[in-house]
Formats: structure tokens, sequence, C-alpha cells
């Protein structure tokens, strides 16, 4: 069951040097739900082998603020909780230290939050997107760190629009410049050192009747609309999917890529 009214935006922030920061990706939602999501988190945990998928012992922190009132939370305290006007942003740090704990904790909170919060007010504005993601070091065959879900219809009549633009000698455009940057920050604070370098090869294309495509490193990886999801003309949510992501690195980056769209589609609301 997925959201049709609004419960969490997915926002991508940029790092900053000064003062220096690390790249974020933000899942805000309104402070009532904080209670029942904490009871959602705890549920899921019962059945995620984090040491398995991390490689070591780690720990789970709930959203709770400490004797200083810094908020941490998520494993091994890799993301940070901060409030304003009512909302709350779950913002996970990305960094290669600590790229397993990451992806793991946005794991739970996309499925935590995936699930409509019954006995609220339901909100005028669409879930611009629904967002699954896998986290399983132990495919054999590759495809560990799936992601999918779907987009509004929202997402989808923006889309179309941007396709308007592609030539009548072409089939597709690239997809603004913002989408491209949020990927490559991504991409560059949680890949090992020596495959920084492959930033550059994050790209996407958004195509003549809608559809999009992001990409990143890797054999043929991506994530997008592809023509055996759904028709690109329809007006309710569109489903999104994946190929080929194996790492927690190439995950982390689409999903950047994904948050920063969403932001677009926000802006034009």
């Amino acid at each position: 069951m997925y959201n049709t009214a609004h419960v969490y935006d997915l926002s991508f922030v940029a790092p900053t040097r000064k003062p220096r920061t690390k790249p974020q990706i933000v899942f805000t939602l309104d402070e009532e739900l904080l209670s029942e999501l904490n009871n959602r988190l705890q549920h899921l945990l019962r059945r995620v082998n984090a040491a398995r998928y991390c490689g070591r012992e780690v720990q789970f922190w709930y959203p709770t603020p400490d004797l200083f009132g810094r908020i941490e939370f998520g494993f091994e305290k890799c993301g940070l909780m901060t409030k304003h006007d009512g909302d709350v942003s779950l913002r996970i740090e990305l960094s290669e230290e600590m790229l397993f704990c990451s992806t793991l904790t946005i794991n739970l909170l996309a499925h935590a939050l995936i699930v409509p919060f019954e006995g609220r007010k339901l909100s005028n504005r669409p879930q611009l997107i629904d967002l699954e993601t896998l986290c399983d070091r132990d495919r054999l065959q590759g495809y560990g760190h799936d992601i999918g879900g779907y987009v509004s219809g929202g997402v989808n009549a923006w889309l179309r629009k941007q396709g308007t633009q592609v030539p009548d000698d072409r089939y597709s455009i690239p997809v603004p410049e913002e989408v491209i940057t949020a990927m490559r920050h991504a991409w560059y604070a949680v890949a090992a050192e020596d495959q920084k370098r492959w930033a550059s090869e994050c790209g996407g294309r958004i195509a003549n009747d809608g559809r999009f495509m992001l990409e990143c490193f890797g054999n043929a990886c991506d994530v997008a609309i592809y023509p055996d999801n759904a028709v690109a003309d329809e007006k309710g949510s569109v489903p999104f999917s994946c190929h080929n992501l194996d790492r927690p690195d190439q995950q982390i980056t689409l999903i950047a890529g994904l948050a920063k769209l969403c932001e677009l589609v926000r802006k034009e609301e």
C-alpha cells in the first residue's frame, strides 16, 4: 500500500566548505508522526541483521536529544534530526566511512514511511515519491542494492513538460544540471578513494514522452521509468525501477538524484 496524500519530502543537501559539512539525503515530515515512526522503526529492526550487512556490530539510535540538545539517529549515529515550524528533518550524512550504515538507515526510513499513517488529517499535497530500497550484501548475482517505487502524477506531469523541450530530431535531453550535480556530490562523498574520479559518469536524460533515466558509474547502473513500467501520459502514480544496482555507493548516488528531482518539482508546485 502506497501513499497518495503527503507524508514526507525527500531532498538532497549539498556539502559546503565553510563551514565544512557533508552532503545529506533528507526525509522531512510532520513532527506529529515521529512517535509512530519510531514505533515502526522498532518493529522493522527486528527483521534486520545489521551486523551481517554492515560487516560489524552496529547500534541503531532513535532520534532523541542528548544533554546538549543534539539529536543524532540511525545506525552508528549516521544522521542528524533538526526541527523547524512543526516539521522534523531526518538528515542522513554521506561519507565513505559510514556508507553501509547510511544505506541501511535510508532503507528503514523508506520502508517505515511507505505505509500511510492512520488517524491523521490527510494533506492536500500529494506524496511526490514512494521509495523502496534493498540492502543485501549476500546476493550472489548482484542487484543487492535495488531501488524502486512510484512517482506521483505531479512528478509525471513535470517530466512530460520537460519532455516537450526535446527537439524533433532527438529522443531526449539531459536532466537539469542540479540533479547531475547532486549525484556527483553524493558519489564523491561515499565512493572509495580510487573510485571518486568516476563522479563524472553521473548523468541522466528525460525523454520526449516524459520518461527519465539517471545513471552512475558501473555496468549499466541506472534508475528509470522504463517502457514496461507504465505509459507516460498516465495521470496517476507511475512506477520506476532500476538496473544493475549492486553496490551501496551506486544506490546512494541515484537516490540523491531522485531527491533533487523531487525538489525541482516542489519548487513549481
